[in-house]
């Protein structure tokens, strides 16, 4: 309360100790389900330990049938189903799971069935076929589902609702600490996805070559309830240091976080709000092939061909998705109005990808391999735009610097402003964030490539030597494009600037390169008894801008963008 709004001036309170009549009420309800600390320091100082309940079952059943000597029918189903149950990790506080990210009650099936088929024309051609359908349902939901705890019992305004699927713990994150109480934005989670997948294929053998196409044809639909960008369902709340800190004195630490928790002040708070239950998006896939394996001599043979993959623009189940303008500050809602189902997104057409690849044997002990392929990106952008705005809206307020708070936790959360199609063409709350993609969404690919001598030694070994590497190109990754410059705040956000926008708009763009190169080496003996033995190393490096298609930049500005280019996640330089 002392100094300016900048954090300059600012007096240090007597002894360095917040005053308990300054101490929130919410954040002292709060305090009191935190179990204290049962290891010596500030960090790392809390052992907990729960059991896990993991329980699944696993069915699968095949029927064959021969109704012709050139004939074969064939039908399998598969289901799995499993119960799990884990304890939060904070118990009456909340927080993530003891044993995974995902605490409280989760359980689901899949059921899979297919029906397939081939036929016999001649002794030198086949086709063959098959039509399956997988369905998958997940419902997992926290150990404080059906309460309304920021409401009825802390008081909070603005968190929960009047749906089941609002109840539960608001999120509360102190930089520093453990997050508490809903730490899991995706919890409830209510999943019922369903693929569909039909394909057709020929097999020609004619002298040396043996000729090979077909088409498939894929479905994907997906059916939920998960609005987890920003803070989830229930609404949440972040605490950082800069709020009881000086600015020019010592750098804010996890005590400064601490205190602005201590006074209910929080840096950002927002909350998420699904407008449609389920959520549906449908995805289409097309795909044709061509192949030639071609025997050029008893000692080389080459396979070459091609494949011809197109992903039309996603759509929902009773209109299309939403897509946001950044010219004009505009949200495009697809099949409402004059707004096109595909809202004027252009998907390529034209991706032809080859595969080449060949087998030479220079010996009798010795066998070159060589492959080359290149392959379309086929993750699903219904996966990000199912966040778009409206069909969540993510309401977030964050704070106009980072000495000042947002709010306080008094004051709550916002009332989530009010939603009217209207002709398709709407407008984005400056504090509703959001995720979008480009009018040209120019789908990535993957080139894979290999080079491997394999070599028969002494004493009955066998060795092989290999590279093998591949590099994806427009990856896909979440950009904040209104991520402000470092130390510029609010008024340095370009959105802001442009359309007064202070929350995050994420662009899911194809605009990312990561590679994998790697050595591999194996050696194999086989001894009597039918005994073999292996040994195999493999040095490699992944690098890459997220571990994932839907990872979200670290560094968001334009002139440090290149700085997400690192060593991956999952980056393993020794495997042995």
């Amino acid at each position: 309360m002392t100094g300016s709004a900048d954090g300059g001036g600012r007096l240090e309170f007597p002894g360095g100790l917040v005053p308990l009549s300054r101490i929130n009420r919410i954040s002292q309800k709060l305090i009191a389900l935190i179990p204290k600390p049962n290891l010596p320091g500030t960090t790392r100082n809390l052992f907990v330990s729960a059991p896990l309940v993991f329980d699944r079952a696993h069915y699968d059943a095949k029927v064959n049938w021969n109704p012709t000597s050139r004939a074969g029918l064939w039908a399998r189903y598969s289901q799995f189903s499993y119960v799990l149950e884990d304890q939060h990790v904070l118990g009456p506080a909340g927080g993530t799971g003891v044993a995974s990210d995902f605490p409280g009650d989760d359980d689901g099936t899949v059921r899979s069935a297919t029906l397939g088929g081939t036929y016999t024309i001649s002794p030198a051609l086949l086709i063959d076929g098959h039509a399956g359908y997988t369905r998958q349902v997940q419902l997992g939901q926290d150990k404080f589902y059906g309460k309304n705890i920021g409401l009825d019992v802390l008081g909070i305004p603005g968190t929960n609702g009047p749906d089941i699927r609002q109840s539960g713990f608001p999120g509360f994150s102190v930089s520093g600490y453990e997050s508490f109480a809903n730490a899991v934005t995706s919890s409830p989670r209510f999943r019922w996805d369903n693929q569909f997948q039909y394909a057709a294929n020929a097999s020609w053998t004619r002298g040396r070559h043996e000729l090979r196409w077909g088409w498939e044809l894929g479905r994907q639909g997906m059916n939920r309830f998960q609005p987890q960008s920003g803070f989830g369902p229930r609404g949440g709340f972040s605490f950082a240091g800069g709020v009881t800190a000086l600015r020019g004195g010592p750098a804010p630490t996890q005590f400064n976080s601490w205190a602005a928790f201590l006074l209910g002040l929080p840096s950002s708070l927002g909350k998420s709000l699904q407008t449609l239950v389920p959520g549906a998006t449908r995805q289409w896939i097309h795909n044709l092939y061509w192949r030639d394996r071609w025997q050029v001599t008893r000692r080389l043979t080459l396979s070459f061909g091609a494949r011809w993959e197109y992903y039309p623009v996603p759509t929902g189940d009773h209109r299309g998705l939403e897509r946001y303008d950044f010219e004009s500050n505009k949200v495009l809602v697809g099949g409402v109005g004059a707004v096109p189902r595909d809202t004027g997104v252009r998907m390529n057409r034209k991706q032809i990808v080859p595969r080449l690849g060949l087998a030479w044997r220079l010996g009798q002990k010795t066998v070159l391999r060589a492959g080359y392929g290149m392959s379309v990106d086929p993750y699903s952008i219904s996966r990000p735009l199912f966040e778009a705005y409206p069909l969540v809206i993510t309401s977030t307020y964050s704070a106009p610097n980072s000495y000042l708070p947002a709010g306080s936790l008094e004051a709550g959360i916002p009332p989530m402003p009010a939603l009217d199609l209207g002709n398709g063409i709407i407008e984005l709350p400056g504090t509703v964030a959001d995720t979008t993609i480009e009018k040209d969404f120019r789908r990535g690919y993957i080139n894979s490539f290999n080079f491997t001598v394999q070599r028969e030694l002494p004493w009955g070994f066998a060795g092989q030597l290999g590279y093998v590497g591949t590099r994806s190109i427009r990856q896909t990754g979440l950009r904040n494009l209104n991520a402000a410059p470092p130390g510029t705040g609010a008024a340095g956000q370009p959105l802001n600037i442009l359309f007064k926008r202070t929350a995050a708009t994420n662009l899911h763009a194809p605009a990312f390169t990561s590679n994998y190169n790697s050595l591999q080496a194996k050696l194999d003996r086989r001894l009597a008894s039918a005994w073999l033995l292996t040994l195999s190393y493999t040095f490699s490096k992944a690098i890459a801008w997220g571990d994932n298609s839907d990872s979200s930049m670290f560094f968001n500005t334009a002139s440090a963008l290149a700085r997400n280019r690192a060593l991956a996640g999952y980056d393993r330089p020794h495997n042995f």
